[in-house]
């Protein structure tokens, strides 16, 4: 009542310039918030999927497993287990998606980006075309690409080469021999695959270019996963290089049926054979869509721990995990056995024996019988027994809520895996850090893991 009586005695000239003063109290504010959102976005990266084994090595050495919606800090290194994928965005426009078992650090310096593999491969997009001061580069021990607006996938393959296939666009590489210095440049096409090979012990031409050209016939089981799983890439891949979409969706689909086939014939054991056929695992869909949530607010705890010794567990609350991509092979026929001959035994006639007079035998003596000695049984040791497994942490299974840009709240099923235990129940703190950026989280379920 005070203020409604204090603000009726201004005039209207005052009750304008507290009008103005409000706004302009209000204006700041706002472009304050807005200022240190768009300060962290231009200092951050962003995991947007996760999936199986993924874990963050932060510049000061401590690692942890994250999970989707994880903010990382320029310096940082992103690891994928044998099980594991992720797709990170450094912004809007430049992606990078990594296979199983391979790791690279990512730097963010202003408008300069660039990214480390020092294992594995990753499939890289460039949505826009760089901005006027903008570079992005993506190095190995060997390779620095210059990419300018295109696609493709850089990897060490199992001999320790290092390769670039450009599936759009085009990019500048440059080999470098890290003993002499001595460089080699190449412009790469769309269709077209580099590798790059260095020569120890020479002192001219000790590093090479190899270019070839490449058809969606010769790309790797990840790539063809990853075009196919975004439809804008797959027409652009396409049309940039003559390819034809339906043959990338066959050659998807004909991939995933061998593995499933693989599978089911390794599940069913021969009785005619010694051992059964180890089981190749299946390529899993890849997840279409990105999360755009920012990691800055400290979750609120409210686990609900289960039962951790009911083993029918709904599994129905676990997202479907995406799989690393790993090449089919290409199952090796089984040699069929000869089957040995049947031997038929003809039976041999008897000749008939000439009876021969029956001498008449002395008597033998009947021997007397010789005691025999009965040895005594050794007692037997008994086998020692396994010790007793050890519980070392947990699989854990989620329900957790974010809150979007608009201000509504969103619910997803998330599993982190290897978390710590605490007792006979994994590490809330251990689940408090890995889930910053979630507003709350519920357990739903966790698996024990013994050693």
């Amino acid at each position: 009542m005070a203020l409604f009586g204090f603000t009726k005695r201004l005039t209207l000239g005052m009750k304008i310039i507290y009008s103005i003063v409000a706004i302009g109290i209000i204006a700041a504010a706002v472009a304050g918030i807005v200022m240190y959102r768009s300060d962290i976005n231009a200092k951050t990266m962003r995991i947007v999927r996760a999936e199986g084994t993924v874990r963050l090595e932060q510049t000061e050495g401590a690692t942890k497993n994250v999970t989707k919606k994880t903010r990382f800090q320029s310096g940082d290194s992103v690891l994928t287990g044998i099980d594991g994928s992720a797709v990170i965005e450094m912004d809007d426009s430049k992606k990078a998606t990594f296979q199983s078992e391979s790791r690279a650090e990512f730097i963010k310096k202003n408008n300069q980006y660039e990214i480390r593999l020092t294992k594995g491969g990753l499939f890289f997009e460039l949505s826009e075309k760089l901005n006027e001061g903008e570079t992005f580069e993506i190095k190995t021990n060997l390779i620095t690409a210059g990419i300018k607006g295109t696609s493709g996938f850089i990897s060490y393959d199992g001999d320790g080469g290092e390769s670039l296939i450009v599936t759009d666009g085009n990019v500048i590489v440059t080999a470098t021999n890290p003993d002499t210095g001595e460089k080699k440049y190449a412009e790469i096409h769309g269709g077209q695959k580099v590798t790059a090979n260095v020569f120890p012990g020479k002192a001219d031409d000790s590093v090479e270019l190899i270019i070839e050209d490449v058809t969606e016939k010769d790309l790797p089981d990840f790539v063809l996963l990853t075009i196919a799983d975004d439809n804008k890439l797959l027409d652009r891949v396409c049309e940039s290089n003559g390819w034809s979409r339906n043959t990338i969706l066959v050659l998807v689909d004909n991939m995933i049926k061998a593995s499933a086939n693989a599978d089911n014939a390794a599940g069913t054991s021969n009785p005619s054979d010694e051992s059964a056929a180890a089981a190749t695992p299946t390529p899993k869909a890849a997840e279409q869509g990105t999360d755009t949530t920012d990691e800055t607010t400290e979750p609120r705890e409210t686990s609900s721990i289960e039962d951790s010794g009911n083993s029918d567990r709904d599994n129905s609350a676990t997202a479907t995990p995406k799989p690393s991509v790993t090449n089919t092979p290409t199952p090796t026929k089984k040699p069929t056995s000869t089957p040995k001959p049947v031997v038929t035994a003809t039976s041999t006639p008897k000749p008939t024996a000439t009876p021969v007079p029956t001498a008449t035998s002395t008597p033998t003596p009947t021997p007397e019988p010789t005691a025999t000695s009965t040895p005594t049984p050794e007692p037997t040791e008994p086998e020692p027994t396994d010790p007793e497994p050890v519980l070392v942490g947990f699989n854990v299974t989620l329900e957790v809520v974010s809150l979007e840009d608009d201000g509504t709240e969103t619910t997803d099923v998330i599993s982190i895996y290897d978390v710590p235990a605490d007792g006979d129940s994994p590490s809330i703190s251990y689940l408090n850090d890995s889930l910053k950026g979630y507003i709350s989280y519920t357990i739903l379920s966790y698996d024990p893991i013994y050693r």
